[in-house]
């Protein structure tokens, strides 16, 4: 790999779950497609093995170990992933990672001994707030990624930093620093966002990592503009009126010349291998849960193939609400490909939301060496 010595650094820290390392891995090569930085992924030694089998040969991002003992949190051997672990234990890493604020700043220090200049940036996971903390030590702009769209996320942040909430019994309530969102009915709201007894230092953790959130320097949502600007209000108005950029679609998906359409196919292949209307559970890994009545046996609620296949025909009628339907998404579609477009004079808005940020935090805090030099 290019080691980009005389390039300015992006250095990039996601939590350490699947849903979390592969969106910033796709933020890191788009940014890769950027001239003149160098982009250096922070992560646990077990993690940086699989982000490393994740990159193309050709690739100049960096791969930078911190270390991480999981035994030392009472964890199982190995466990610096939340993928297979139980949802005790997977808190418990969780707890961990608000460990690795010391190895994260000997690690910056020794990049910028190492460069000669510091960072140009941190960009870090909402779940890692704490970074920001590191970042105005040692003088480094900060941003928090946050990889889910940006409605669906103030609604996430909202939840998560009024506990307040769940004091009343009431069926349906609002968000008190949220009012252009919808009302939030407490039995559709997802078993890791109710206030329960066993949920609350999930919510403490939460609600920590989430203030650091709204100090840092700005935020990168996953947000096509246009799309969900009520989300974008939210944040900008918790962060005092800072930064947020909306630089979606961020996936590899939408990387010029890249498509998936092998992985396409062995999904297919793996389909066929099931005997016809089957019942087919789409399981979300390490994050979520089988609800109670699927643990329990009980199947009389789940969606069953009859129902599965009246939709698919719906969806896929020429007429009606499926031409509707279709209509929508190829729209939408297209407002994604526009917004990562560029060339010919065209820049779309993901362009220039990411030329803007780069920008900001390059002329932010220009310091050949941060304070505690």
């Amino acid at each position: 790999m290019a080691e980009g010595r005389n390039q300015s650094n992006i250095v990039m820290f996601p939590f350490m779950a699947q849903g979390h390392l592969i969106p910033f891995l796709a933020l890191a090569r788009q940014l890769e497609l950027r001239k003149g930085y160098t982009i250096t992924i922070v992560n646990t030694p077990l993690n940086i093995q699989r982000l490393r089998s994740s990159l193309p040969p050709e690739t100049c991002i960096r791969l930078a170990e911190i270390p991480f003992c999981a035994t030392d949190y009472g964890l199982p051997p190995d466990s610096e992933n939340t993928y297979m672990l139980s949802d005790v234990d997977g808190f418990c890493l969780l707890e961990a990672s608000e460990n690795l604020e010391s190895p994260l700043k000997n690690l910056l220090m020794e990049i910028t001994e190492r460069d000669g200049y510091a960072p140009v940036c941190i960009i870090s996971d909402m779940f890692l707030g704490w970074t920001v903390k590191v970042a105005n030590e040692l003088g480094i702009f900060h941003s928090v990624f946050i990889a889910g769209v940006g409605y669906s996320m103030a609604i996430y942040f909202s939840i998560s930093l009024n506990t307040s909430l769940w004091q009343t019994n009431d069926e349906e309530f609002s968000l008190p620093d949220f009012p252009e969102a919808s009302k939030i009915h407490r039995a559709r709201t997802p078993n890791d966002l109710k206030y329960m007894d066993a949920a609350e230092a999930w919510f403490g953790f939460r609600k920590r990592q989430f203030m650091y959130c709204l100090h840092s320097d700005a935020i990168l949502l996953n947000t096509i503009e246009g799309l969900g600007q009520n989300g974008v209000k939210y944040f900008s108005r918790k962060t005092g009126g800072k930064p947020v950029w909306t630089i979606g679609p961020v996936s590899t998906l939408m990387i010029k010349n890249e498509r998936l359409s092998s992985n396409a196919n062995s999904y297919s292949e793996w389909l066929n291998t099931h005997p016809p209307a089957s019942v087919l559970y789409v399981y979300f890994g390490s994050q979520s849960s089988v609800c109670f009545e699927l643990r329990e046996g009980n199947t009389s609620e789940v969606i069953r193939h009859d129902h599965i296949a009246s939709v698919i025909k719906m969806v896929m009628d020429k007429t009606g609400k499926g031409e509707e339907l279709r209509s929508k998404a190829h729209a939408i579609r297209e407002k994604m490909e526009e917004a990562i477009r560029e060339g010919e004079g065209f820049k779309g808005s993901a362009v220039k939301a990411m030329d803007e940020f780069i920008s900001t935090a390059t002329s932010a805090k220009e310091v050949s060496y941060p304070p505690w030099k």
